[in-house]
């Protein structure tokens, strides 16, 4: 079923959220009660969505991925907001579901680096007391290094090139970041690839088995 946009009802339903007078109460206007619920609505969609690109067909995967982008910037705009108000989120305080859900938005804001790059500031001085887990600060802090051309210190970040070849991008160390990764409770390099095989692939992919061509870990 489609809306009278041509666009899926979830995605509707999310651009809803975003305008005024619409959808969830606005951080603006609510208690910081309000955002965990808040930023579970939005995690749940953004799943949804990325699950449904990935299993699009060919001729219909390039439109599932721009209606992704116009969730993201939707989800952007309203958690840029709730952090102005309430900070970001804190286990002891909001859950650790919130925490994880902020964390997940945050790291597919990806159309705005420089809230992104803001996003670091404020998770790192969560993890730091305590709050947030580490491992979460290294991916973000991974994705936005790699998305401004500069090496990463956790091995997280990989990209799909050509016919389901799996590659890592650039990292400053290879032999440091395992044990980075090893500081902070993360499964090894060769571990972290299966996993994205098995979890992250297209679903052409993941019936393949492995990928027709993997390319081995750089080490710079």
């Amino acid at each position: 079923m489609k809306s009278c946009l041509g666009i899926s009802p979830a995605v509707a339903w999310v651009i809803a959220l975003g305008l005024p007078g619409m959808g969830i109460t606005s951080a603006q206007a609510g208690p910081c009660s309000g955002m965990p619920p808040a930023l579970r609505d939005m995690a749940q969609v953004d799943h949804t969505m990325r699950q449904h690109a990935m299993a699009a067909l060919p001729d219909t995967q390039e439109r599932a991925w721009d209606q992704v982008m116009l969730v993201d910037r939707v989800h952007t705009r309203r958690l840029k907001d709730w952090l102005k108000t309430c900070g970001w989120p804190r286990r002891s305080v909001h859950g650790e579901q919130a925490v994880g859900d902020a964390w997940l938005l945050a790291q597919h804001a990806d159309q705005d680096r420089r809230f992104q790059a803001r996003a670091i500031q404020l998770l790192a001085l969560v993890v730091k007391a305590g709050e947030a887990e580490p491992t979460q600060l290294a991916y973000l802090s991974d994705r936005v290094a790699t998305a401004l051309g500069q090496p990463q210190r956790y091995g997280t970040q990989f990209e799909i090139r050509g016919t389901c070849e799996l590659v890592m991008a650039p990292v400053d160390d290879l032999k440091q970041v395992d044990a980075r990764r090893r500081e902070l409770g993360m499964p090894s390099m060769v571990q972290y690839r299966q996993q994205i095989m098995a979890h992250a692939m297209p679903v052409a992919c993941q019936q393949q088995g492995e990928p027709a061509s993997t390319s081995s870990l750089p080490d710079r």
